[in-house]
């Protein structure tokens, strides 16, 4: 698997948003990958914080603070009923 390729069809990277975004709104790839390392720095920065995100139409993530053993983040995720409904179009 060359460094650079995209994974497989189904899969989505944030590399493989990136194309996307670049594709669809004729963006460089530069832009596009600096905007999906802004979105997931933002969204990281936030749930480290233990601060809820809410993805209209997408879902909510949820930070929750692991304390077996080690403290660790965990993240929860739950995908919006407009979403839902999509997936069973």
């Amino acid at each position: 698997d060359p460094r650079g390729a995209l994974p497989e069809e189904g899969v989505m990277t944030g590399r493989r948003i990136a194309a996307n975004i670049s594709k669809r709104f004729r963006w460089t790839t530069r832009d596009s990958v600096r905007l999906v390392e802004l979105f997931f720095r933002i969204l990281g920065k936030n749930l480290r914080e233990g601060k809820r995100v809410e993805l209209r139409g997408f879902g909510v993530f949820r930070p929750t603070l692991s304390t077996r053993k080690k403290a660790s983040l965990r993240v929860s995720f739950r995908t919006s009923a407009t979403l839902e409904r999509k997936l069973e179009e």
